[in-house]
């Protein structure tokens, strides 16, 4: 048997009516594609299949959240960084069976201690943990169907080759984050993408340096008269359990 949230609750689901709801999990920056996860005060209740066995006792559990552990990207230790913790609260509430954590797509959501210290990652797996931990005894028992699996190779369509123009708009609006920084070492925030602020503003510039490399390829191939695919194929994967 498996424990999970049942297609009719689903479609009750509503959208939050006050956005200050998910302050404590998300930081909107100036732009849609612009999103940053932050396991800070009030986080959303995370999503928790529970695996049973017949005997009632749990199997173990699958926990998602859409935000990359990034925690420590930047650091010299081997580390499952915040989901660790978070598995060790979700473990020790189903009796020791084993927690699977799934990041889910999570985009440019990142946790708000980006570059942080191991504190930082106990910190927000031990709010993540808590949540996932409180929300398995209002799970709704449901009964699955048989295991199975599924793959299928789907074309996704390429985006039309760029204009000269629009390759030479995009590399000027990145030498001109280059140049800001000279005045304001402050600033992350460029074309889209958010730089981190922990670091340098020199490591920035380089970074930025580098995605101006890749529109001068572009450049480059649109004066050879190369054209994309105009799909790529994609195979997806899906599990029932």
């Amino acid at each position: 048997m498996v424990s999970i949230v049942t297609p009719t609750a689903i479609k009750m689901l509503v959208p939050p009516k006050n956005w200050d709801t998910w302050k404590g999990m998300v930081n909107h920056w100036p732009s849609s594609i612009g999103m940053r996860a932050m396991i800070t005060r009030n986080i959303a209740p995370a999503n928790v299949i529970l695996l049973i066995v017949r005997c009632k006792k749990p199997l173990g559990a699958i926990f998602n959240f859409n935000c990359h552990p990034a925690v420590l990207i930047n650091d010299k230790y081997v580390s499952p960084d915040y989901v660790g913790t978070a598995r060790q609260y979700v473990e020790e509430a189903i009796g020791g069976a084993p927690a699977m954590f799934l990041q889910g797509f999570c985009g440019d959501v990142h946790c708000h201690h980006m570059f942080g210290t191991c504190e930082h990652a106990r910190r927000l797996g031990t709010r993540l943990g808590k949540a996932a931990a409180e929300a398995i005894p209002r799970l709704i028992p449901a009964r699955a169907e048989p295991f199975d699996w599924a793959f299928k190779t789907v074309d996704i369509p390429s985006e039309p080759m760029w204009t000269q123009a629009q390759i030479d708009d995009a590399i000027a609006e990145r030498r001109r984050f280059i140049d800001e920084l000279k005045d304001d070492p402050q600033a992350v925030w460029c074309a889209g993408m958010n730089t981190p602020e922990h670091m340098s503003p020199e490591s920035r510039a380089q970074g930025v340096e580098m995605t101006i490399t890749y529109f001068q390829d572009l450049a480059r191939m649109l004066a050879a008269g190369t054209q994309p695919p105009a799909a790529r194929p994609i195979t997806l994967g899906a599990v029932r359990i």
